[in-house]
């Protein structure tokens, strides 16, 4: 006697099998874009914070070996989640570009800001080895060498910040009118911290209104991409 039996059915969903629903499948970015940019912002705000007293270029050498041996432990906290603030980061503005990447006019700006966005985050991880190798054995340090380190770290990545963040701010402003993807308002919110953030002292100010314009950015793109791919609501049949 012989048995047939039935095909295989694949129990895993595929969406190139049943292209009709693939609204149904949750987009993940819905929450992973904005939840990345509020866990970015608290990780620089905390590591700042830890370290926001940190000897600037001008402080004498034993003021920065004595800084860094008595506040060891918090400059390489400070560090750690500096450091872990960088791909967070990158995640966030990686997804942010791929969104405005739907807009053939904003595509080219997006990865301008892309690109800038990389030179924000070179200087945020410099920032944290440098701050991580002057607390680590600050005491067997000489006086030289903690001074150099502290110059690199008060100044080099000073103008890897400005050059960085100013670009990301200046390309997602004009990404941001072009493709119509946001608020008119955030486009032209998003130049003005573009170009504060080139006026070097000011550059601190465009830092804060950088975490801020992040949050505002998570919270109007969640609805966005949590929408994205659904149907279209039904038209309503005529009465005969």
């Amino acid at each position: 006697m012989v048995f047939s039996h039935a095909p295989h059915r694949k129990k895993v969903y595929d969406p190139e099998a049943h292209p009709e629903l693939d609204h149904n499948r949750p987009d993940p970015r819905a929450w992973l874009t904005p939840l990345l940019g509020v866990v970015f912002v608290a990780l620089v705000a905390v590591s700042a914070g830890l370290n926001w007293s940190m000897p600037d270029h001008n402080a004498s050498n034993a003021s920065i070996i004595n800084y860094y041996a008595a506040h060891s432990g918090r400059v390489k906290t400070s560090a750690i989640m500096g450091a872990i603030a960088v791909p967070a980061g990158l995640f966030f503005f990686g997804l942010l570009r791929e969104h405005l990447s739907a807009s053939r006019a904003a595509r080219p700006f997006a990865v301008i800001a892309l690109a800038g966005a990389v030179v924000f985050a070179v200087g945020g991880a410099m920032s944290a080895g440098l701050s991580f190798t002057l607390a680590d054995v600050p005491t067997k340090l000489s006086g030289g060498a903690a001074q150099a380190l502290n110059v690199l770290n008060s100044d080099l990545i000073v103008g890897l910040f400005i050059g960085g963040l100013a670009t990301m701010q200046l390309a997602f402003g004009v990404a941001f009118l072009v493709s119509k993807a946001f608020p008119t308002w955030l486009g032209w919110l998003t130049v003005v911290i573009g170009v504060v953030s080139l006026l070097g002292p000011l550059f601190f100010f465009g830092l804060i209104a950088t975490g801020v314009w992040i949050l505002i950015v998570s919270a109007l793109i969640y609805p966005k991409l949590r929408d994205r791919g659904k149907p279209p609501a039904a038209e309503a049949m005529p009465m005969v």
